[in-house]
This record gives C-alpha cells, sequence and structure tokens, in this order.
C-alpha cells in the first residue's frame, strides 16, 4: 500500500493527515493556533506559533507510522490559508507577526493608487483589495524598513516551505503568489510593474514553482515533496477532478464558490484563480469568496452570546421559520460587493431569540455564496453544487442551500476537502480518488428562504456607493468632443487621456466585414456620402472619417478602421475595457444571425477585457446563449415594462441615457448601471450616488481634469 501525506495548515488549527493510494485517510494530527484581532482590521498570528504548529503536528504525524508506513510514503503536500504574510530573514527567522488575510489595515494605501487599479486587476485576475497580500507587504516594509540584502518579503507558505523542505528552499506555488497581488498570470511570475507600484522593487521574493512539482523532500525524510497550494485551490481537488457543470461551496472560516473555466478570462467583480499548474499547464477557476462563513458564526456567538453553533443550528433551522434578514459584512463584504463600510447588522428586528439570529447569520451566507454562483451561472450553465468543509455537515443548511440555489447539492461527506486535494495532487491525480461517499440535497420549493434573499440582496444592491468614491468614465465613442468619432485617433486620445472604459459602434459592410461606424450612411462623418450597406470593408477604409463639418480638415485623412484594427490597437492596452455596441441597422439588413456571429467571431480572437452592448434585446440575448462574452443592454426606455424584460434578460449591465432616469435610486438587480452622455463632473457624481457605476461621455478630458471627481478615484467594474 502506497501513503501520502498532507499538511492542512488553517486559519485555526495545523492538520497533518495520511491517506492511502484510494484516496482514504489513515491517520492525523491536529494542533490548535490562536488567531489575535488587535483592533478592528488588523489580525494578526504569532509567527512562531504557526511554524512549530506545521513542524510538531508533521512531526507527530511521521512518529505514529509503523515501520512498513514510513516506508511507503510515496509523496507529501501542503495547503495553507492564502493572502497572509510576513517578513523574514535569509535565515528563515520571522521578524514579523503574520498578517492575516483578514487583516485590512493598509486599506488606505490603496486610495493612493486608485487610478491603477484596473491594471492591478487585468495583471492578476483579482480585483483590489486589502485581504491579499500586496498592500500588506507595504505596510509591513514601511513599518519596519527592513535590509533589503537581509530580509525577504514571504507569503505564508513560502515561511513553512523554507522549514519543511531539506535544502531551505525559499519558494511559492502559482497559487499563493496569485494571492499577493502581485503575480503576472501571463508570465506565471512577479510583475515588476507592479512591484514599482507598491514601491516594493529590490526586495527579496520567492521563486515562483508551480503547483506540481519537485520541491524537494520533506524534513529530511527522503519523501519526496510534490505539491503546494492554496486552500481552496486545493479544495477544488477533494474529490478528483471537479465537473465543468458543478460549482464547488467550500466553507470554512471564509467560505467560497468556485467553478472551472473553460478557458481564462476576467472576471471583474469575481476572481480569476489558478486551480492547477505544473511544468505544461496552467488552468483555472473562477471564484467567488465570502469573508464571513465560520468567522460570522464566531463573530455572533461572542456579540450575541449564543450557545454553541455547532451543536444547536440544525435543530434551530428546524425550530425557526421565519428569521430575520442579517447583513453579514463580517470581516467585510468579499465578492462582488468588495466593501468594508458596511457593518454587520439585522434588518428590521428589534426583539429576536438568540436561536433566530443564528439561523439569521447561517442564511446570510448561503446568500452571500448564491449572488457569486448566480453571476458564474451567466458565464456557463452550472447544474449541480458539490458542497465541502465544516460548516457543511449541518444538513438543514445543506437543504437551505438547495432550496435557495434550486440546484441540487452534493455534500462531501469527509469535510476535509482541502488536505484531501493537496493529497491528491501530490500523488499524481489517481483516477480512483473520484469515488468518494457523498450525500444528496434535492432542491424544495421554498418561497420564504427567497424573499429573504431578495431582502438581503435588495438592501446591498441600493445602497449609497462609498463615501468619497466616484465613478468609473467611459470615453463616448473614444474621445469624441475633440477627435472625429469612432476613429483610431478618437479611441487612442482616449486611452492616452487614462480613460479606462471605451465605447465604440459596429456596422456590417457589404462584404460581411465589420466597421467601426455609428451610422448606416457616411453622411455625417465623412464628405463622400451614401450608404455603409452599399460598399465592401475596403471600400469603406478608404474613405476619411475626419468629420469635416465639426473639425474642418483638422484631422484629414482619418480612415474608416475595420473592427479587427481596433480590437489589434486595444489588445496593446489590457487596462482598458471595450464596450463594442453592435448597431440594430445592420442587423435589420443582414439579419441577426450573420452579424451576431460575426460579432461573436471578431471578439473570440481579443484577449482584452470587453462587453458587448446593443438598443437590441434580441442581439444581447443571442450574445448570451451562443458565446460566455459579457453582456450590456442599452434601455430605450426607462419604464416598468423595460425593467420587466431587463429582470428576464439579466444582462451584466445596464445603459441608459440620463435623461430618461428620474432623480431616485437606479433598479436594483445583479446588473451594474452605466449612463451616458453627461458631459459636467457635479452631474456624473449626483448619478453616481443614484447607483450608476460608470459615466459614458464625450469629453474625456474635462471630466479627468475636474478635481472633485478625481478625488480618491476607484477603479470602477
Amino acid at each position: 500500500m502506497d501513503y501520502y501525506i498532507a499538511i492542512d495548515q488553517g486559519t485555526h488549527a495545523t492538520r497533518a493527515l495520511l491517506y492511502d493510494q484510494h484516496g482514504n485517510q489513515v491517520d492525523s494530527k491536529w494542533t490548535k493556533v490562536e488567531l489575535e484581532r488587535v483592533k478592528d482590521g488588523w489580525i494578526e498570528q504569532d509567527s512562531q506559533e504557526l511554524l512549530d504548529s506545521v513542524l510538531g503536528t508533521t512531526q507527530r504525524l511521521l512518529d505514529s507510522l509503523t515501520d512498513e508506513q514510513r516506508g511507503s510514503v510515496r509523496a507529501a503536500g501542503i495547503a495553507t490559508q492564502r493572502s497572509s504574510v510576513l517578513l523574514m530573514d535569509q535565515h528563515g527567522n520571522a521578524v514579523s507577526p503574520v498578517l492575516s488575510w483578514q487583516d485590512v489595515r493598509a486599506a488606505d494605501f490603496l486610495k493612493t493608487i486608485s487610478h491603477q487599479h484596473q491594471v492591478i486587476t487585468s495583471i492578476t485576475g483579482l480585483p483590489v483589495s486589502a485581504h491579499y497580500g500586496a498592500s500588506k507587504l507595504r505596510w509591513l516594509v514601511d513599518q519596519h524598513k527592513p535590509d533589503k540584502n537581509n530580509i525577504m518579503l514571504t507569503p505564508l507558505v513560502s515561511y513553512y516551505l523554507f522549514h519543511l523542505l531539506g535544502k531551505k528552499r525559499f519558494c511559492v506555488d502559482h497559487s499563493n503568489a496569485q494571492r499577493t497581488q502581485l503575480f503576472d498570470l501571463d508570465t506565471m511570475d512577479w510583475s515588476p510593474e507592479l512591484l514599482k507600484l507598491y514601491g516594493l522593487e529590490g526586495y527579496r521574493l520567492p521563486e515562483c514553482v508551480p503547483m506540481v512539482a519537485e520541491y524537494g523532500e520533506l524534513l529530511d525524510t527522503g519523501i519526496p515533496f510534490m505539491a503546494s497550494g492554496g486552500d481552496q485551490n486545493a479544495a477544488v481537488h477533494g474529490a478528483g477532478a471537479l465537473p465543468d457543470d458543478t460549482a464547488l461551496m467550500n466553507l470554512g472560516s471564509g467560505a467560497f464558490v468556485m467553478r472551472r473555466m473553460q478557458q481564462r478570462q476576467s472576471g471583474n467583480s469575481l476572481l480569476t484563480s489558478v486551480a492547477y499548474s505544473d511544468d505544461a499547464s496552467t488552468s483555472y477557476l473562477r471564484e467567488g469568496t465570502v469573508n464571513g462563513s465560520g468567522t460570522a458564526l464566531s463573530w455572533a456567538t461572542k456579540e450575541w452570546d449564543l450557545p454553541d453553533t455547532r451543536e444547536h443550528l440544525s435543530d434551530w433551522c428546524d425550530e425557526i421559520t421565519q428569521p430575520p434578514v442579517f447583513i453579514n459584512a463580517v470581516g467585510g463584504l468579499g465578492s462582488p460587493w468588495w466593501r468594508r463600510d458596511v457593518k454587520p447588522q439585522l434588518l428590521n428586528q428589534k426583539s429576536v431569540s438568540k436561536a433566530a439570529k443564528g439561523v439569521a447569520v447561517a442564511e446570510s451566507i448561503l446568500f452571500l455564496l448564491n449572488t457569486n454562483l448566480e453571476l458564474m451561472r451567466r458565464e456557463l450553465p452550472i447544474n449541480r453544487l458539490r458542497l465541502s468543509g465544516g460548516l457543511s455537515q449541518q444538513k438543514a443548511v445543506c437543504q437551505k442551500l438547495a432550496n435557495l440555489s434550486g440546484l441540487p447539492l452534493e455534500r462531501v461527506d469527509n469535510p476535509e476537502a482541502t488536505a484531501r486535494g493537496i493529497a491528491w495532487l501530490a500523488a499524481g491525480q489517481p483516477d480512483g480518488w473520484q469515488n468518494i461517499k457523498m450525500n444528496t440535497f434535492t432542491p424544495q420549493p421554498d418561497r420564504d428562504i427567497r424573499e429573504r434573499y431578495w431582502k438581503y440582496f435588495d438592501f446591498l444592491r441600493t445602497l449609497p456607493p462609498p463615501s468619497g468614491s466616484v465613478p468609473a468614465l467611459v470615453g463616448h465613442r473614444g474621445l469624441m468632443a475633440s477627435y472625429p468619432e469612432n476613429t483610431l485617433s478618437s479611441i487612442a486620445a482616449a486611452v492616452g487621456a487614462g480613460a479606462p472604459h471605451i465605447e465604440f459602434d459596429v456596422q456590417m459592410a457589404a462584404d460581411g466585414e465589420l466597421v467601426v461606424i455609428h451610422d448606416d450612411t457616411t453622411d455625417r462623418t465623412c464628405e463622400e456620402k451614401g450608404s455603409v450597406f452599399s460598399k465592401t470593408s475596403l471600400e469603406l477604409t478608404e474613405l476619411s472619417a475626419h468629420y469635416p463639418v465639426k473639425f474642418k480638415q483638422a484631422f484629414h485623412p482619418e480612415p474608416i478602421p475595420l473592427l479587427t484594427e481596433v480590437l489589434d490597437y486595444l489588445a496593446g492596452f489590457p487596462q482598458v475595457t471595450a464596450y463594442v455596441e453592435i448597431k440594430e441597422e445592420s442587423m435589420t439588413r443582414y439579419g441577426l444571425d450573420k452579424v451576431m456571429d460575426k460579432l461573436i467571431s471578431d471578439l473570440s480572437q481579443h484577449r482584452a477585457p470587453f462587453y458587448v452592448i446593443s438598443f437590441s434585446y434580441e442581439a444581447i440575448h443571442y450574445v448570451q446563449k451562443h458565446s460566455s462574452f459579457k453582456t450590456c443592454w442599452v434601455l430605450k426606455k426607462y419604464d416598468d415594462q423595460f425593467r420587466t424584460m431587463a429582470e428576464e434578460l439579466q444582462p451584466d449591465g445596464l445603459i441608459c441615457n440620463y435623461k430618461k432616469v428620474p432623480d431616485q435610486p437606479l433598479w436594483p438587480g445583479y446588473w451594474w448601471w452605466m449612463l451616458y452622455d453627461i458631459k459636467k463632473p457635479k452631474r456624473a457624481l449626483q448619478y453616481h450616488q443614484l447607483g450608476a457605476d460608470l459615466i459614458e461621455t464625450a469629453d474625456m478630458t474635462t471630466m479627468l481634469m475636474d478635481e472633485e471627481l478625481n478625488r480618491g478615484r476607484l477603479h470602477g467594474l
């Protein structure tokens, strides 16, 4: 019999487990570790205590093995809590406490680089957050002012690996490196641009290594150390490979929902994570994160003096049929909200029982998970849920989640998904480990929990923007106030001015190619007049769209660009999101299928982030059905009929002329809002307070020069 060792170092405990070649757990040892809440947002762990727990627990497991078992251990691996960091000297001694993944003390620093947030997200796949390691490492550097020659910036797993591996190797696996928010997903290495941005250039960082690799040997035992990963990245593999149509939810101190991605693409409010890497390949996950899971129940136990929730929660769920709605902001709202200014609170409840409060907190975890799940389901179908982690052992919680999501749910019988996953990777991913016992929960009609879910969702969606935040700006047809609209000059000028988002229009030419122009004629923007549909793309590109009525001959000649030309240009600016509006006139002329198939084909070759937008309901629905592209529907009216249609269509974004919108909060929903065409900064701020996430403007330069609009600029979507 072959055996494999998994080390699982979590927020509250360290475990060392032994698995046999069939994936059965044979033995385990564990050690409790402490978490210190220094003050609000400052959460630390003792570096030496954590290291002693890893080394001591692993040694205890090794000492408990028989000689036959010890000689048959073929590999080992480790999974750790992500985003926790410290400083370490060249001898492996910690020179700072561990700043926990929950720690957000460096949040203010991120405001100073807010103009670069979208750049950071495009490089790392992660929305900018103080939970990740980069800002915490910067804080440690500022506080300790370490010698660059002797001090190393250390993700938590690197601290353990340095002491676990016989040759004191300073390294980090790809999944943990990414969680520092200093890691480039294109190069799979540290980003010089981000190191400079965070002021961390010149410091020593660990060598980036695939999750599955020959790391060395475990504690000079001769046992090959073959795998390392973040706890949630490992949990995905806890029952072997996760099917493409299945989302995994792992409920520990924090909770996560993850699904495999068919191809890597930006996720905006959701995360792109490394699922697996070796020397030859890398695969990715779409991930949503909930900060308050087990930590929320611990918070509630202390805050409201509740009995032990692990013992009583299932009974409470059976007993309480109408719990209050709890806004679970414990540890800050994670995806897709990314806010720290919301306080944990019960809605509209003055006096409720302790049991009802406990159920409300448990449901709030499910509400947060379901919001992320719904966003994932827009990208690709999800037909089944798989649940793991400590809280998953509560049957009532599983049934509530199945009812809320409307999906059948498989609960992994063994809650140790993280340890089993890293053991499976270390073992070489054997086929037989998929045969794990699961309990199935079939969704039942439950109108009450859905109603509570929508109360929770509406509360969060209608919150005013964070204090001091401003909307993201979108260049309308480029920088059309100063350049001929929809031309490469106009688009380049908007990019040069610092626009994080660019909108432009697309029509189909006579030869079936797509060109960038707003009207279905050249009458307004060219000297030569005529129908776009009567000329080939080559003939159109030979015309000059220098807009002579507006700019005379200042920009002559200025060709009408092909869509592919604009996409090729924007590929050099991955920090810029494109909003590609396909015009209804082309669909009327050539038919919906022909135009949309061509658009999807051209966009499929484009790697930078983009959205397909249109006034056509049918066009947006077509894109949703035939691709995984993100979509925005442009409203012709802002009324009840269009709201109902939007709720049926469920686009990623809604766009509307600001003049059609009443002076009241915008419709809540899973979508975000863009309003056009706003030219005055004060008006942009006014509509941002009503819920507009993006403001489309013809005059990007004026907007970007406004002091109030740019004070504390956020990256938007």
